[in-house]
C-alpha cells in the first residue's frame, strides 16, 4: 500500500478523534476481537459463510490480481469454490478506530491452503475497513488482500 494511501486513512480516523465519545483503547480491543472472531467463523464453518456473516450489504473486496467484487452476496458467491476443502484463515495484528467509534480498520496476514495439505500455503496480508452499525456490531465495509510472491528456490 502506498504511503498516501496510508496516510489518508489514519487521517481519516484521527479527524473522527475530534468527535469525542468512545474510549478509543476500549473500541480497538473491541475491533480486534471482532476481526478474530471473524477468523475463527472462517475456521470453524468455511470462508463463504465466516464472510457473509461479517460483511456489510454494500462491501467491496479488493483481491490481489482480480476486479473488484460489489456487494456481500457476490463476495461469498466467489468464495463458495473455498468450502471445497480449502481452509482461509487470519490473524489481525493492528487496529485503529475513529474517535467516535463508527469506523476502524484491522490489518493482519492471512493463510489459505487445502485441508488435506496444510503445509502447501499460500500466504498474504489484508486490510479490512469496518463500519459500527447501528445495531453496535462491526461490519467489513472494504477487504483488501495480496499475496506474498512465493520464494524462488
Amino acid at each position: 500500500m502506498n504511503i498516501c494511501r496510508t496516510m489518508s486513512l489514519t487521517g481519516l480516523l484521527l479527524l473522527g478523534a475530534c468527535a469525542s465519545g468512545a474510549d478509543p483503547a476500549k473500541e480497538v480491543e473491541a475491533l480486534l476481537g471482532t476481526d478474530a472472531a471473524f477468523a475463527r467463523y472462517s475456521r470453524e464453518h468455511g470462508a463463504a459463510d465466516a464472510f457473509d456473516r461479517y460483511l456489510d450489504d454494500d462491501a467491496i473486496q479488493l483481491p490481489d490480481e482480480a476486479d473488484v467484487v460489489h456487494g456481500r452476496v457476490a463476495i461469498v458467491d466467489g468464495l463458495r469454490a473455498l468450502d471445497d476443502g480449502w481452509m482461509l484463515d487470519w490473524t489481525p495484528e493492528h487496529a485503529e478506530v475513529s474517535g467516535d467509534g463508527s469506523l476502524g480498520w484491522t490489518w493482519g496476514r492471512y493463510e489459505l491452503y487445502r485441508r488435506a495439505t496444510p503445509d502447501a500455503k499460500s500466504t498474504g496480508k489484508y486490510l479490512n475497513v469496518w463500519r459500527k452499525g447501528k445495531d453496535g456490531q462491526w461490519r467489513v465495509a472494504a477487504d483488501i488482500g495480496n499475496q506474498t510472491p512465493a520464494a524462488d528456490d
